[in-house]
């Protein structure tokens, strides 16, 4: 069963004076965030707070449940209603987890593959896209020296912005 967006809000309006409160809908259910920690799981409309030992003490006599199959156990809290009490165990709960790891931005480089080479060891295409002999072209295109022309004419106008030795990626 999944949560109803209506629980999620009023639990988010419960605990906004603990931070910047936001949440976000993960595999039906929901994760809530303060300051950009996940400090809570709303499943099966039931609050989960990730478990930390200042949380545990600030309870009580806490009580331990899993919010999905496979997950860890969480603290399952009864009292949503107590908003007070919720921003106390929120502000606890953050305070105590650690910041998200920032993402890294590095962007992602081609590396070439393995020079493609033909039955005889020759190498598909020479610089000039020449054709080594009909044996390869009758094996990649049928034998239409036009058709594989064509091809490569397209190729290099679509990739002009992209520096790649043909040979290597044929």
């Amino acid at each position: 069963m999944t949560s109803k967006l209506s629980f999620v809000q009023y639990i988010a309006d419960q605990i906004r004076k603990a931070g910047q409160i936001r949440f976000r809908k993960m595999f039906g259910e929901y994760a809530i965030y303060c300051n950009d920690k996940v400090v809570a799981l709303v499943c099966d409309n039931q609050l989960f707070i990730k478990p930390t030992q200042g949380g545990r003490k600030f309870i009580g006599n806490a009580i331990e449940a899993l919010p999905y199959p496979g997950a860890s156990p969480y603290l399952l809290i009864d009292k949503v209603d107590d908003d007070d009490w919720l921003v106390g165990l929120v502000k606890i709960t953050c305070d105590e987890l650690p910041h998200p790891k920032k993402k890294s931005t590095k962007a992602c480089k081609v590396k070439p593959g393995p020079e493609k080479m033909a039955a005889n060891n020759k190498p598909l295409l020479n610089d000039e896209h020449e054709f080594p002999d009909e044996s390869v072209l009758g094996r990649n295109l049928g034998g239409n020296k036009k058709l594989w022309t064509d091809f490569l004419s397209i190729l290099s106008s679509e990739f002009a912005s992209i520096s790649l030795n043909w040979k290597y990626y044929l």
